[in-house]
């Protein structure tokens, strides 16, 4: 669902049973049975005097709505403030997941359901990796985040959310900056990466037999991308990966001469095979 986020495919949410739709999707397979919603769409008074709270296990920070009528009240409400452009999409975004959190309309996994919706509209509203770190920045600062909640939902703070959101702004861009500096630092290794892989090329190019030393260096490219950002071996690229992709290139490389430049390739020792089937190869000049 994330993935097809990714593509562009936009989070709509205009009735109630959107919620319930996403929620089934999201969550199917995870929950025992009694763990599904009681009501027609959302949970309903709990069995056995259950109490529900928001917290972290150790301390409750709120109590939500107790009956499915309540909680199709405030998200009708929620709903007419999401598809109003009255607000600024950030501020929207996180006062909307403020009121999705607080309402916990089912009765689990409520807080991978609002992570998803938060990281969904920021995606489709600024950048794919802008709404990906949402997730992992709220994992990081879990206790903040549990502690911005519990003063936002307090008596005493009657309802103003400036606080809430100037302290998720500061933990989404505190994340954005790890971020920042990860693709910083993993654009420093590719261009040294491509810095060694055009040495070799240019070295050995008396004993390649294309007559471009650019479909050689593309193959290496794309061996030391495979290698320096995939933690496992056998989820590395493939052959056939990258013969389809070098076909689909500006160049548009044939199959035959992408094979041949494969086996050249390996005949140097610049690269050696690491599996026949299906056949993968893994750069050995880094």
């Amino acid at each position: 669902m994330y993935q097809r986020t990714q593509s562009g495919k936009k989070v709509e949410i205009n009735v109630l049973q959107d919620y319930r739709k996403i929620y089934d999707s999201l969550l199917k397979g995870e929950l025992n049975e009694d763990r599904l919603p009681n009501g027609k769409i959302f949970r309903d008074k709990l069995p056995n005097s259950e109490v529900l709270s928001i917290g972290d296990g150790i301390k409750t920070v709120h109590r939500p709505p107790t009956t499915e009528t309540a909680i199709k009240v405030a998200l009708t409400t929620l709903i007419e403030y999401m598809n109003n452009d009255d607000t600024p999409s950030i501020y929207k975004a996180l006062v909307t997941h403020f009121f999705f959190e607080n309402t916990h309309p089912f009765l689990d996994d409520n807080g991978r359901m609002g992570c998803y919706l938060l990281s969904s509209y920021i995606t489709n509203k600024f950048d794919r990796f802008t709404g990906f770190s949402v997730a992992t920045a709220i994992h990081n600062n879990v206790q903040q985040y549990y502690k911005v909640f519990k003063d936002a939902d307090s008596a005493e703070n009657r309802a103003d959310l400036t606080f809430f959101i100037q302290k998720l702004l500061m933990i989404l861009v505190s994340q954005q900056e790890k971020v920042i500096k990860i693709l910083s630092q993993s654009r420093e290794k590719l261009d040294k990466a491509n810095e060694i892989i055009s040495q070799w090329v240019n070295k050995h190019h008396h004993q390649l037999a294309a007559t471009s030393d650019s479909l050689y260096c593309n193959v290496l490219y794309l061996l030391a991308q495979s290698k320096l950002f995939t933690n496992q071996l056998d989820l590395g690229i493939k052959d056939n990966d990258i013969i389809e992709t070098l076909k689909k290139s500006n160049r548009r490389y044939p199959m035959t001469k992408t094979k041949t430049a494969i086996e050249e390739l390996e005949a140097l020792s610049a690269i050696e095979i690491v599996s026949k089937r299906p056949k993968q190869h893994v750069i050995t000049i880094l």
